[in-house]
């Protein structure tokens, strides 16, 4: 997120005299305010992330510390006296839940701004006030796809057979065929009030984003991030699997690409010319094809964070250490008639 931060000020600003949900007056209200808002909740949402990230992982610095030989410095500073007495762990759930609350407010405000105001009110007639919470909702799915595989990689490459076993990834299945259920009454709850509504301009709004040149485009996001999923994962040999979920999991970012693409390549093409005999837009816009330099800057933007959780885990534990030892301290495995199953107790 803080890389896509520059790319922010590149955006039309309000002089260009485009539509916006912000109050625009020349000489009182800064033209890139909406940039510099969203720039704001984008760079609290990723420091708030950090923050996180740094304070669940304050006990497995300090094993570090006490382990490493040549960093332990950097682990000292990274644990910031952590000791592990009873104060530092209710200190610890208490910060982790108070900022996981936050990571998630914060996450539905950038989704909030970047959709509002840099993609609907692009389009004219595209009035729904449940889109910002769609695309926090894709934003969520895709977070678990990438989770899924990830949590394969690390399990058939990079040597945490003996950490991660099928009860991860059967976890994961179930959680993303439940999203992806939920990915459907997002749309069918917005595709409702552009259908029957029929205005002209609605139904322009419904030409440029599903039915006019991006309707392949529309398709192919339907059938990923959907249907693939949706009937896939029903089936438990599938989604209880080693392999069936990482699969799902590409199907479903595919189809989260197609459909930013869908959504955004027509919202920055689109000629906004009114015909004012029929009150609708005077031209449709063509599909956008992406060029080479557009494929090179897709290509690295995957390749980007791929290195940096690459990099970042050789000197930060991929596994909470300290949450697998309380994992093994809660849970036994005990017989039950003729199986053995996995009796686990609560922490708190």
């Amino acid at each position: 997120m803080l890389f896509f931060t520059p790319i922010l000020w590149v955006l039309p600003s309000l002089e260009d005299g485009r539509k916006t949900l912000w109050f625009y007056d020349p000489g009182k209200v800064p033209a890139y305010s909406p940039h510099m808002w969203t720039m704001f909740a984008v760079v609290a949402f990723v420091l708030t992330g950090l923050t996180l990230l740094w304070l669940n992982a304050r006990p497995d610095f300090a094993i570090l510390r006490d382990k490493a030989k040549g960093k332990s410095k950097v682990y000292n500073f990274l644990a910031a006296g952590w000791v592990g007495t009873t104060h530092q762990w209710g200190a610890l759930r208490d910060r982790v839940s108070v900022l996981g609350i936050f990571f998630f407010m914060l996450l539905i405000t950038v989704n909030y701004f970047l959709a509002s105001d840099f993609l609907m009110a692009l389009i004219p007639g595209w009035v729904d006030s449940l889109y910002p919470a769609t695309q926090s909702h894709n934003a969520i799915q895709g977070g678990v796809a990438i989770l899924t595989i990830s949590i394969f990689v690390m399990w058939k490459w990079g040597g945490y057979k003996n950490f991660i076993g099928l009860d991860q990834l059967w976890g994961l299945g179930k959680l993303l065929f439940g999203i992806s259920l939920l990915w459907f009454w997002f749309f069918i709850s917005s595709l409702m009030v552009l259908w029957y509504g029929k205005k002209p301009n609605e139904r322009d709004v419904l030409q440029i984003l599903m039915f006019g040149q991006y309707l392949p485009v529309f398709i192919f996001t339907f059938l990923f991030v959907c249907i693939i999923p949706f009937f896939c994962l029903t089936l438990d040999f599938i989604r209880k699997s080693f392999y069936g979920p990482p699969i799902i999991a590409v199907s479903v970012l595919i189809g989260n690409f197609l459909d930013r693409f869908r959504h955004y390549g027509s919202a920055y093409s689109l000629d906004r010319t009114i015909d004012h005999a029929t009150h609708r837009l005077a031209t449709l816009p063509d599909i956008a094809i992406p060029n080479i330099v557009d494929i090179m800057v897709i290509f690295g933007a995957i390749s980007l964070p791929i290195f940096l959780i690459l990099f970042i885990t050789k000197y930060v534990p991929a596994i909470s250490i300290w949450e697998n030892r309380e994992y093994v301290l809660y849970g036994s495995h005990e017989k039950y008639y003729k199986t053995e199953v996995l009796v686990e107790g609560k922490p708190y």
